[in-house]
């Protein structure tokens, strides 16, 4: 909840009158008996327009689109004086994302002074604050954090406007006792992107069949956000503007309660939380389990009093942290999953008859106040709770063996700044090291690595972040079984155990600053950096000239001989005078800005490794990017490609569906990108696929796309075949029983675990990567080896799990399989990733793996390869 920055809008007063006109003047504001619909016997404010008045439409007889919301909620905080309204951040799309303030007018007016005392009981260092017999309990209130689970979004304009409107004692009881933030659409763009949709296809008399277009929406869906990622999963990472202006406001406030209201399939009921109790996450307190069981009491009675249909404990977990219903668990709140059927529309039929939108929207207003009614009933217990969750988590950690966390990032400052700004994001105390240390073989340099502290507040999460787990209570998962952060960041780490006091530095060292020199040569750069990708691509789109060294050199500098690895960058300078001035302005900027290393060459003369005049550097060409996104493929990883080439690389690429392949003049791009999906091509479309590679294109494919081209003949025995476990010549002495089907196929799948791979550092592939590099792997398709023993350039190391779960059946296939494989084609090849790179664009450490495929394919010596 921000600090109330109060509505000041443009035309604000005009707005203000459309919006009165329209609810005095129409007869929909004596019509309409929604309010009686929504809140039996409930009188509301005649001056404040309800959402059917104001936008001119019953609930449920069409969705809302954004600006639409935008508009309403505004009015509401213009008239109502239980409201205030803030935007907090800006999606991609340009869209406003809304924090509504709903609480009495008494406690809008002392608003920082609760926000205090909250933060008080989140301290375990400060006394619990004065007159908490009384603190107003701090709830959100969040809607829609996948757009095209539109019941959602829209029930939160139903929902503010009861708060705001309503005259009852039990709601002035609920807004004396709680201070609300009311986040009505958490995923803006991708709810105007389904709004569209299901507005543009829905008839006079909407259909009820399944089939009908307004319930299936075209690719990529409204679930996601601008760049199709699932904000749901980004809670942790907080990649995107839409989270991180959420997680700052959480961090000013830590919520006892946190509302997390979703849609699922039309043929499921409705689902509100405890989920299944042998996945809850082990560091969650079994507290916040008993108290989401009282507060689910209140679900079950409003549900009933309804005649609707609902479940808990079943296909939901609570296991992963970074979710909206499970990051206050671990942050002294409680959070709660609501998954109500959706119509997808307007009506469907389902399996238990037909599903309307306003049943939708009714179901979600009811667990909405029931979720009030029992926050407000367990006040003291959740503020209790809260304290108590804070002082034991310090308790706790003062009895850990480990006292902190130690990290770096040998050669890549950037990178390790990225790790710590999220840490710090999260409320996390973190700091660098004060003198340099061992620790497990590995040097840890000071003012180069970060301190952890096990003793601070926030305890259990930065438990959450670090550790390596490989056993479970439960080995199925409904989201990943592992997010180990550094591991994700491609980091150092290790366990400490000494006193911190003698280590952490007490204040923020100054960063480094590297005066980039007049070379008399060359500049020479290293590639190893996070953010050198990014300069290459700035080069290369100002038309400079840049080579890249296929082996170490040690070059002559001002100063002293430096090394650098494989991979790195060398920009001549004599070759190209007229543009000395933007490469000097953009290595400038990049050695200021993003610490990549830089040194000025002043002779081509190398003291190791070829001169850097040699005919071994390889003239690096331009990126010219197609990527297949569309009806068949995985638009949550063509959204990260799109993500990482557009925000992080600056790059323009291409996008288009494999359907348009047999249309587009491949001779435009040098790189193609198929990610994960169901891939078809035509014999024409195969054909000319293979005359571009023949020419000297590069296809990055990954795992999940290397089916498709097995069967348009550009790979062959791509895959490691599983045997058939139910094949037809098995002994009656292995039959099982049949309800064990399911769970024995689930216990196969690999939901997210991180395997250890070693990095051939020699191959451009293995450019600027650590020798033994952590991968993600969330699917279980098998990428046979080459049989080219130099074109496996990462295979996994044979105590390749991590971290998470994998079967035995599974570890035992995957030593027999390599992570990345080179297949040439003509003049041209086939790199397959079987992993992605990019997973939720948060995993740093193989980043560098998609760049390398992309920048340095040319390096590839094919006749090497073959």
């Amino acid at each position: 909840m921000n600090s109330p920055r109060c509505s000041a809008f443009p035309l604000a007063s005009l707005r203000l009158l459309i919006a009165l006109a329209a609810f005095w003047l129409s007869p929909l504001g004596e019509a309409h008996s929604v309010e009686r619909l929504l809140s039996a016997g409930v009188e509301y404010d005649e001056k404040i327009p309800s959402p059917a008045a104001y936008l001119g439409f019953d609930w449920g007889e069409r969705h809302l689109y954004h600006h639409e919301l935008v508009s309403y909620c505004r009015v509401l905080a213009e008239l109502s004086p239980r409201v205030q309204i803030a935007e907090y951040a800006t999606t991609y799309g340009g869209r406003p994302l809304l924090a509504l303030s709903i609480s009495s007018p008494e406690n809008l007016r002392r608003m920082r002074v609760i926000r205090r005392a909250h933060l008080q009981l989140a301290n375990p260092d400060t006394p619990a604050p004065k007159g908490l017999d009384k603190l107003p309990l701090c709830m959100w209130m969040c809607y829609g954090v996948h757009g095209n689970e539109a019941s959602a979004t829209n029930v939160s304009v139903w929902v503010a406007y009861h708060l705001a409107a309503a005259k009852d004692e039990e709601t002035r009881a609920w807004l004396n006792a709680t201070m609300i933030r009311l986040d009505p659409s958490l995923n803006p763009d991708g709810f105007e992107r389904f709004a569209h949709w299901t507005n543009n296809h829905k008839g006079l008399f909407p259909s009820r069949q399944p089939e009908d277009r307004e319930h299936s929406e075209d690719w990529p869906s409204g679930r996601t956000n601008y760049y199709w990622f699932d904000l749901n999963r980004d809670w942790l990472p907080i990649r995107h503007p839409e989270s991180r202006g959420r997680i700052h406001d959480y961090h000013q406030w830590k919520p006892n309660v946190v509302l997390d209201f979703h849609e699922m399939g039309s043929h499921s009921t409705y689902f509100f939380q405890p989920g299944i109790p042998a996945r809850n996450n082990p560091l969650t307190p079994q507290r916040v389990f008993e108290l989401t069981g009282q507060i689910a009491e209140y679900h079950a009675k409003a549900l009933d009093q309804r005649g609707a249909l609902f479940y808990t404990q079943e296909r939901f977990d609570d296991f992963y942290m970074g979710k909206g219903s499970t990051y206050p668990d671990l942050h002294g709140g409680i959070g709660i999953l609501f998954e109500q059927a959706s119509a997808r529309g307007i009506q469907q039929n389902t399996r238990h008859g037909k599903l309307t939108f306003r049943q939708a929207l009714q179901n979600q207003f009811a667990t909405s106040l029931s979720s009030l009614r029992a926050s407000v009933k367990l006040r003291r217990e959740l503020l209790d709770w809260k304290s108590e969750f804070y002082r034991t988590a310090v308790e706790e950690a003062r009895q850990d063996k480990t006292t902190g966390y130690i990290v770096t990032s040998p050669n890549d400052p950037s990178r390790l700044l990225e790790f710590k700004n999220l840490l710090q994001a999260h409320d996390i105390v973190v700091n660098t090291i004060s003198k340099d240390l061992e620790l497990d073989g590995n040097m840890y340099i000071a003012a180069e690595s970060l301190m952890v502290p096990s003793v601070q507040p926030e305890y259990r999460f930065v438990r959450s972040l670090f550790e390596k787990r490989t056993s479970f209570k439960e080995n199925i998962f409904y989201d990943v079984s592992t997010w180990t952060l550094p591991l994700s960041f491609g980091l150092q780490f290790a366990e400490y155990q000494g006193s911190v006091d003698d280590v952490m530095a007490k204040a923020e060292p100054k960063p480094k600053s590297q005066k980039l020199e007049k070379p008399s040569v060359a500049y020479v750069i290293d590639w190893r950096g996070y953010r050198t990708p990014r300069l290459l691509n700035r080069l290369l789109e100002a038309e400079i000239a840049v080579y890249a060294t296929p082996a170490a050199i040690t070059i002559r500098t001002k100063d002293e001989a430096a090394e650098f690895p494989p991979g790195s960058l060398i920009v001549p300078i004599k070759q190209q005078l007229d543009a000395r001035v933007m490469i000097r302005r953009l290595l400038s900027d990049a050695a200021r800005s993003d610490q990549v290393r830089i040194h000025s060459a002043i002779s081509a003369l190398t003291d190791e490794g070829p001169d850097l005049g040699s005919d071994r550097m390889v003239r690096l060409k331009k990126p010219d990017l197609l990527v297949i996104a569309g009806v068949g493929a995985s638009a949550y990883e063509a959204g990260e490609v799109w993500y990482v080439t557009d925000r992080h690389l600056e790059m323009s690429i291409t996008l288009a569906p494999s359907s348009r392949i047999g249309s587009i003049d491949l001779e435009q791009y040098n790189r193609l990108v198929i990610v994960s999906g169901r891939h078809q091509f035509d014999a024409a479309e195969c054909k000319k696929l293979k005359i571009w590679l023949n020419r000297g294109g590069t296809l990055v494919c990954y795992g999940g796309a290397v089916t498709a081209l097995e069967s348009a003949d550009i790979l062959t025995n791509a895959i490691v075949p599983r045997e058939d476990a139910g094949r037809a010549d098995a002994p009656l002495s292995q039959r099982r029983p049949y309800g064990s089907a399911q769970e024995a196929i689930d216990l196969q799948l690999i939901s997210g675990a991180i395997l250890q791979t070693n990095v051939d550092q020699t191959h451009p592939l293995g450019f600027g990567l650590p020798a033994r590099l952590p991968v993600f792997r969330d699917h279980e398709t098998l990428i046979a080896p080459s049989e080219n023993i130099y074109a496996n350039p990462l295979v996994y190391s044979s105590d390749g799990v991590m971290s998470g779960y994998v079967s035995d059946e599974n570890r035992a296939l995957l030593e027999k399989c390599a992570s990345v494989v080179v297949h040439p084609h003509g003049a041209g090849r086939v790199i397959i990733l079987a992993e992605n790179p990019n997973f939720r664009a948060f995993w740093l450490g193989t980043e560098r793996l998609f760049y390398n495929a992309i920048f340095l394919p040319d390096m590839i010596s094919n006749k090497l390869s073959e």
